[in-house]
C-alpha cells in the first residue's frame, strides 16, 4: 500500500513538472480580457480587481514605499492605475519581435510582468540608438501640467503620475516586477526598482479562478537542481498603512484580476466587474481571436 501511495505521489509531481516545463506549448488556454479578446505579449493591459462599480487597478504610492505595487485607492483621479505588459521569461529584456508582433498570453505559462511605459516603447520603436542621457534631459524638461494630467492620485498628488515616475527613473532602474522583503518575516511585496533586483528567477504565471484570474509567483526550488518542477505562491493583497500592497505570505488576501486593454480612447467609462465576467464566461473557450 505504501509503495502504491509513493508511486501516485511521484506521478502527480511528474505531471506538474511536465505541465510547467512545457510552458511554451500552445495547449494551455489563452488568457482573455474583459472584451473576450486574447492577451498578447508586449501589449498594455489594465489589471483590475474588486467587485466595484469602478474596478481598481495597480498604482505606485509616493508617500510610503514608493516602489511598492499597490491596489489603487478608490478615491483618486484614475482608478485604473498603470497598465501592465507580459514578456516571456526566455526573452530576458523583451526582444523586439515580442513587443512588435506579440504572442498569445496563456495560462500556466511563465512571464515577466512590468508596468507599461508609452514613452519608453515609442523610443524603442522610433529610435533604438537614442542615448539614455538624452532621454533623461528631455524628460526633465516636461511641463508640470503634464504631471498633473497623468497623476494617478488626483489633485493631492498622493499617487505619482506617469510623467513624474518617468523623471525619477534612470538607466539603472526598471519597470519590471520583482519581490522585496516585507516589513515582517514570512512575507514579501511586489515592487519595481533597480535592475539588480530583477533576476531571471522572477517569473509569474496566470491561473484561471472563478470568474477572473490570479497571479502566482514561481521559483525553481534549490533542492531540486536539474528539475523543472517549480514552487508557486499566490499573489494577494496585504494591508499595510492605508494601502493594499501586492504581496505573498503572511496576511495576504486572495485577489482576482480582470484585464482590460489600454487604448487611445481611455476616457470611456469602464464596465463594472459583473459585465466583465459575462464576457469571460462566454469567451473562455473561444479561440477565434488567436492569430
Amino acid at each position: 500500500m505504501g509503495d502504491h501511495l509513493l508511486l501516485m505521489l511521484s506521478s502527480l509531481l511528474l505531471l506538474s513538472s511536465v505541465a510547467f516545463s512545457t510552458a511554451s506549448s500552445s495547449s494551455f488556454p489563452p488568457v482573455v480580457d474583459v472584451d473576450g479578446h486574447v492577451l498578447m505579449t508586449g501589449k498594455p493591459y489594465y489589471a483590475l480587481s474588486g467587485l466595484l462599480r469602478h474596478p481598481l487597478g495597480l498604482c505606485l504610492p509616493d508617500d510610503v514605499g514608493q516602489n511598492d505595487v499597490v491596489q489603487c485607492p478608490l478615491l483618486k483621479h484614475d482608478s485604473r492605475g498603470f497598465p501592465v505588459a507580459f514578456t516571456r521569461v526566455k526573452d530576458d529584456d523583451g526582444d523586439e519581435d515580442d513587443r512588435e508582433h506579440g504572442r498569445v498570453v496563456r495560462e500556466d505559462t511563465f512571464y515577466r510582468v512590468q508596468f507599461w511605459d508609452d514613452n519608453d516603447n515609442n523610443n524603442d520603436n522610433d529610435n533604438d540608438n537614442e542615448n539614455n542621457n538624452d532621454d533623461n534631459d528631455n524628460e526633465n524638461n516636461d511641463d508640470d501640467d503634464d504631471d498633473n494630467d497623468n497623476n494617478c492620485g488626483g489633485d493631492d498628488g498622493e499617487i505619482g503620475g506617469v510623467e513624474e515616475r518617468r523623471r525619477r527613473r534612470r538607466s539603472d532602474t526598471t519597470n519590471v516586477w520583482y519581490l522585496k522583503k516585507g516589513d515582517v518575516s514570512r512575507r514579501v511585496f511586489v515592487a519595481v526598482g533597480s535592475k539588480s533586483n530583477v533576476v531571471k528567477s522572477v517569473r509569474f504565471a496566470i491561473k484561471r479562478v472563478t470568474l477572473g484570474y490570479k497571479l502566482v509567483y514561481c521559483v525553481q526550488s534549490p533542492k531540486r537542481k536539474g528539475s523543472s518542477f517549480p514552487a508557486c505562491f499566490g499573489v494577494g493583497l496585504i494591508r499595510v498603512d492605508r494601502y493594499n500592497h501586492l504581496g505573498i505570505g503572511l496576511g495576504a488576501r486572495p485577489v482576482q484580476f480582470f484585464f482590460k486593454k489600454k487604448t487611445d480612447d481611455d476616457d470611456d467609462d469602464m464596465p463594472h466587474i459583473p459585465e466583465m465576467s459575462r464576457h469571460l464566461v462566454v469567451n473562455n473557450t473561444n479561440t477565434n481571436n488567436i492569430n
